[in-house]
């Protein structure tokens, strides 16, 4: 059993007791924790006597059923605790122990968030019933129950809840109508923009994140036949915006920007990237920070050049990562907000992402020196935003295989190529090849070598390798094929039948 759990979140507060110190759940966790955790388990039992420890505890495990991948004891801990703060506020006339409604909410999520949304449910409806002995729902109990039908895609109950709040109550927070928007958002439905827009229409009150989770919905789930559609709808509320005056809604918000620009990578054409600069350098122009641009801006208005073929674009998207820097380093110097302006592994990631596609010449070395750029910064810094991932090496190797050039552009491009490859394949590399990988070099051969001889002795070599690290797929197969020839193939993997060619398991175990 596994925990998706950072170390950022295992220093939560824990009231911890002897079943939960040895439960599956609690030791999956103390093997990632930091010692002093551990230490803290075994050294005293932690007997709960005060309200603020059954708080502590309860909200502990709630967290917990929204992060770990296996919540199946989660359950029983926290019913044991409430059973026990339950029975001494019952029982032995522990006033100070009855439970609230914050303990309610918890049990609600732990249940809802591990797989048992009818009981939680059950216990929702109690709450608004009045049902005696149990506290009254508050805010938090409904969206509680919004983020567990979130979590289940169940867009049809978590209208019902909403319904229900409506109904029950006249002065309804926009943070209930922005959770809402966010199922909108997360829901993946081709109508869930229009329905979005309608509830937004319907609020008495939206906000700026009210516009920015409708108009995500739109960027996230507009049919490609819509495309300009969402993009028009994005710019009318953005309008709207405008419009109302409001403090609360800031249509210059880096949020709105972001979604602005994003709207418009969808558009690809000949003005797309012109006008997503534009909105960009309006940004870097403004004073207050939440109209700055961040990172992420810088990304989206890199991505808008994704699909532009042109060695233009190389010098478009290098220009943005050295304004970016700029950016950094002068909030670095003025201790102002650097930390949103990282020039880091994302950000490479996408400049290289453009430039490996492009028919710039040396794109190959440029992108190989970006990876060495990323590896220094990470190596003075010790920051792992500067970490280059397994992205970024094939970003690396993308660029080579898609070269095209003379004997001598094409020759340096698969030193390159077979430099980067050897440096991720050595037994302390966090980032190994992968299919992807072993596909994409496969594909570079049929660009970079000339002579059949040495490409078909490559590309077995190579094959034989990716046998062994179990990443043959569909890809590389066709890859294969594309380096060598039908022929060839059929040679090493025998002829295929009218189902295809069967190949070991062994060899794709990794997939």
């Amino acid at each position: 059993m596994k925990l998706t759990i950072s170390h950022k979140f295992i220093l939560l507060p824990l009231c911890l007791r002897t079943s939960y110190a040895f439960s599956p759940v609690y030791s999956s966790i103390v093997q990632r924790s930091p010692s002093f955790l551990l230490n803290q388990a075994s050294d005293e039992i932690h007997v709960l006597k005060k309200y603020d420890d059954y708080q502590e505890q309860m909200e502990a495990l709630s967290f917990l059923s929204t992060v770990a991948s296996d919540t199946t004891d989660l359950i029983g801990e926290a019913q044991e605790i409430f059973d026990n703060m339950f029975q001494k506020w019952y029982d032995d006339d522990r006033e100070d122990l009855e439970p609230t409604t914050a303990i309610y909410n918890s049990l609600i999520s732990v249940y809802g968030h591990s797989g048992d949304a009818k009981t939680a449910s059950s216990i929702f409806q109690k709450m608004v019933d009045d049902t005696e002995g149990i506290p009254e729902a508050d805010e938090q109990t409904y969206i509680t129950m919004l983020e567990i039908y979130e979590k289940n895609r169940n867009m049809k109950k978590a209208k019902e809840i909403l319904a229900l709040y409506q109904e029950k109550h006249d002065d309804i927070s926009v943070d209930i109508y922005n959770m809402m928007l966010t199922l909108y958002k997360r829901s993946g439905d081709w109508n869930s923009p229009q329905e979005a827009e309608e509830l937004l229409q319907s609020m008495p009150s939206p906000n700026t994140k009210s516009f920015c989770l409708v108009m995500q919905c739109y960027n996230r789930n507009s049919h490609k036949s819509k495309v300009l559609l969402a993009i028009e709808k994005i710019n009318e509320l953005a309008d709207t915006m405008k419009n109302l005056g409001r403090d609360d809604v800031n249509a210059n918000d880096r949020s709105i920007m972001n979604e602005r620009i994003k709207s418009i990578a969808t558009r690809r054409d000949k003005t797309a990237f012109e006008d997503a600069e534009k909105l960009l350098m309006e940004m870097t122009e403004r004073l207050d920070e939440n109209e700055k641009p961040s990172a992420s801006t810088f990304i989206n208005t890199i991505n808008v050049l994704r699909g532009d073929r042109s060695a233009s674009a190389t010098k478009k998207s290098m220009t943005l990562l050295e304004v970016l820097k700029d950016m950094y380093k002068k909030e670095l110097e003025s201790e102002g907000n650097w930390e949103k302006l990282k020039p880091d592994t994302r950000v490479v990631n996408a400049v290289m992402n453009v430039v490996a596609r492009t028919k710039a010449k040396g794109k190959a070395q440029l992108t190989k020196d970006l990876l060495s750029d990323l590896v220094k910064a990470h190596k003075e810094s010790q920051d792992d935003d500067y970490s280059p991932n397994l992205r970024t090496y094939n970003n690396v190797i993308t660029a080579c295989a898609f070269t095209r050039g003379n004997e001598g552009e094409c020759e340096e491009a698969l030193k390159i190529m077979v430099e980067t490859f050897n440096e991720m394949k050595i037994p302390e590399s966090r980032h190994q090849p992968n299919q992807v990988t072993f596909g994409l070099f496969l594909k570079g051969l049929s660009n970079l070598v000339k002579d059949e001889g040495k490409r078909q002795n490559i590309a077995e070599n190579l094959f034989r390798k990716c046998c062994r690290d179990g990443y043959v797929n569909q890809f590389v197969l066709d890859s294969l094929v594309e380096a060598t020839s039908a022929d060839f193939v059929e040679k090493i993997l025998g002829r295929a039948d009218e189902d295809g060619v069967s190949i070991p398991e062994e060899w794709c175990r990794q997939l």
